[in-house]
């Protein structure tokens, strides 16, 4: 029984860490996020003008 409970509380702490560490990376990223907002006029730099055609 004393093997069983051990076991237990080791698997329990095993997930316990793997849920905070999974947790903790969403909540990063969430605050992180950050996204251009659209129909945004944005300047071109480096413009080439030439063009490939089809040969």
């Amino acid at each position: 029984m004393r093997i069983l409970k051990r076991s237990a509380l080791t698997l329990l702490a095993v997930i316990t860490t793997l849920a905070l560490v999974v947790g903790g990376y969403v909540l990063y990223m969430q605050h992180q996020y950050y996204r251009i907002p659209d129909h945004q006029k944005l300047t071109i730099g480096n413009n080439q003008a030439v063009t490939l055609t089809d040969r």
